[in-house]
């Protein structure tokens, strides 16, 4: 894709919010300083921590707040430049310019949640060492004022997860958004809008839409369909790696990724397969299960990443660290529906792919076209006739571009006429891949039991922190 000067409306767009940033930012600081100041605490510790407290203000109010209502600036400036050069048909080259101005904004942007981010862990930190010095009342006071300020804060940081998600796409890759990224991701933010008002107001936090980070339990080696453990397979075929995907769900639906070693008639391990399942909650209050409807839509929307990749990514890491097999041993990642979504957005994470060395994904009824394609990753992605939920994704619309050779699509008759949800269960799509017998297995070698190999299976609880 090739792209000259900018779509002004866009950058102005970005002006705006760049500015919203540093004003909300601006807000949280003050809100802050009204915690640290108005508590009835005396003493050294607190004279202490009240100095520290002012050294964190001072440099976000002189260094942060200016550097982003600069940017602002700089922004709409370009802007400028870019009317004056359409309208005397120039062009050519400023898109270089703007490419250099939006990664030094990127840095910017990387330094502002980093201070951010430092700042109201530290203050946090300084109040739970100030817990020491409290008493009765007192300490029920400050145990209340430090878990409202970290609440607000995580909330705020959520609802700016869909415009900073825009923004990171935009350096990334030169394009923006999608038309599914800018529909969800507007759902996204009213909730995640809602959210944040309702426990700034109330002081209740009920989760609504709040993503949070993931993470995984260490990986249990399991004797499949023992002692409840999932019925997995010694894969020997792309219908049992499917099997195995859809044995992931489990029986409780607690969330989990299961994972399969592959080894040769030598012992050595030859690859790994992680299982991911698919949604496994739909209501609007985010759990502890990632694997649900707001990991749904943090993955569709403009981030295109959710507190469920990140547990899966840890549950990987574990697994390769605690049970030494070497970071250089081929994995594929196989999922359904909001699984697959995972799969490919870990791809697209070049220092996820590269680390693990990623050298294979599946999905079925995954809608995966807004997902940067990884070209040393061998995709294969199966869809149902009839299924609705692979078109959520609108066919990357408007950058539907399925020119990529190691991507391979391929479209499955539905068990059921016309659209039909029934399309879009595990089953019926494990049904429909067996019977295509061998004819996908091309590449896959390494990650199914061939003669006189084995497989160890693990599972890991994947979480939500939020």
């Amino acid at each position: 894709m090739s792209f000259w000067g900018m779509d002004t409306e866009q950058v102005l767009s970005s002006a705006d919010a760049v500015e919203l940033a540093a004003g909300r930012l601006e807000e949280i600081l003050d809100q802050l300083q009204q915690a640290t100041t108005s508590a009835a605490w005396e003493g050294a510790d607190a004279d202490a921590f009240r100095d520290r407290w002012q050294q964190v203000r001072t440099r976000g109010e002189a260094l942060v707040l200016p550097e982003l209502r600069d940017r602002s600036r700089v922004l709409a400036q370009h802007v400028e430049e870019q009317d004056r050069a359409s309208d005397e048909a120039g062009g050519e080259g400023f898109w270089d310019g703007v490419s250099d101005f939006f990664g030094d904004l990127r840095d910017g942007a990387a330094t502002l949640i980093d201070t951010v981010g430092e700042g109201v862990q530290w203050l946090s930190d300084r109040v739970g060492e100030g817990f020491d010095a409290l008493v009765g009342t007192g300490q029920a006071r400050w145990q209340g004022v430090t878990d409202y300020v970290t609440t607000l804060g995580g909330n705020i940081a959520e609802v700016l997860k869909t415009p900073s998600g825009m923004v990171e796409n935009l350096l990334s890759t030169g394009r923006l958004p999608t038309l599914t990224e800018l529909v969800v991701g507007g759902i996204d933010l009213g909730l995640d809008t809602v959210n944040m008002l309702g426990h700034a107001l109330t002081g209740n936090d009920i989760g609504l839409a709040d993503d949070g980070n993931g993470y995984a339990d260490a990986p249990q080696q399991i004797v499949p369909g023992q002692d409840g453990a999932p019925d997995l397979r010694d894969p020997t075929s792309v219908a049992d790696i499917v099997h195995n995907t859809n044995a992931s769900y489990g029986d409780a639906e607690t969330g989990e990724v299961a994972m399969t070693v592959v080894r040769d008639d030598s012992g050595e391990v030859t690859g790994v397969v992680a299982n991911v399942p698919g949604t496994e909650h739909w209501g609007p209050v985010a759990g502890d299960n990632p694997m649900d409807l707001t990991g749904n839509a943090a993955q569709a929307g403009p981030a295109g990443h959710s507190a469920g990749a990140e547990a899966t990514a840890d549950a990987i890491d574990q697994l390769y660290r605690e049970h030494g097999i070497p970071p250089d041993t081929p994995l594929m990642i196989s999922g359904h529906s909001q699984g697959g979504m995972i799969a490919s957005s870990l791809a697209a994470d070049q220092d996820f792919a590269s680390r693990y060395n990623l050298a294979s994904v599946m999905s079925y009824g995954s809608p995966v076209d807004n997902y940067t394609v990884n070209p040393d990753v061998d995709y294969l992605h199966f869809q149902h006739e009839g299924d609705p939920v692979p078109m959520i994704d609108a066919g990357g619309y408007p950058y539907s571009d399925t020119d990529h050779p190691n991507v391979e699509t391929v479209t499955l008759p539905g068990p059921h006429d016309g659209l039909n949800f029934d399309n879009h269960g595990s089953s019926a799509y494990y049904d429909s891949i067996d019977a295509t017998g061998d004819a996908h297995r091309n590449g896959m070698e390494q990650f199914l039991v061939g003669p006189g190999g084995s497989a160890d299976h693990y599972t890991s609880g994947v979480h939500r922190d939020n």
